[in-house]
């Protein structure tokens, strides 16, 4: 997890620091996300200020204060997505208990989760959606 760009449109080349790298390239930012990663605070910092406070709305009391610094949201982060060895952390849920945004894998391949659909992913991009027979409920 890192202060990197998630995305074609926002190459880093002028936020890499020396210790950086490569850019990290993304689809989208569904899949960054998805990776673990969170928008950059320098190259796009509107997203980074908008993701940092909806975090810390979303999760009370997963940091010391509501002035967490990034490092500190990194960490919990990184914690809640893998374990030792770098395995990822998986769980399984009902479709309907998911928020919208959120990947899922069913019978072997990725799907992004719509408010109604499932759209296939690839490295090579979404394939055409998968409509669900009804607005999955919330």
């Amino acid at each position: 997890m890192g202060d990197l760009c998630t995305g074609v449109w926002w190459l880093p080349t002028a936020c890499l620091r020396a210790w950086e790298i490569l850019p990290a390239v993304f689809l989208d930012e569904a899949t960054a996300f998805a990776a673990g990663h969170r928008p950059c605070g320098t190259c796009r910092n509107e997203r980074y200020r908008t993701f940092k406070a909806s975090w810390l709305n979303a999760n009370p009391g997963a940091v010391a204060s509501d002035r967490a610094t990034i490092t500190e949201i990194d960490k919990v982060l990184h914690a809640e997505r893998a374990v030792s060895g770098g395995a990822k952390v998986t769980f399984e849920a009902r479709i309907d208990t998911l928020p919208f945004g959120v990947f899922i894998e069913w019978k072997g391949s990725a799907y992004l989760l719509t408010e109604t659909a499932l759209l296939p992913w690839s490295f090579n991009g979404y394939a055409p959606a998968v409509p669900a027979r009804q607005p999955i409920p919330r």
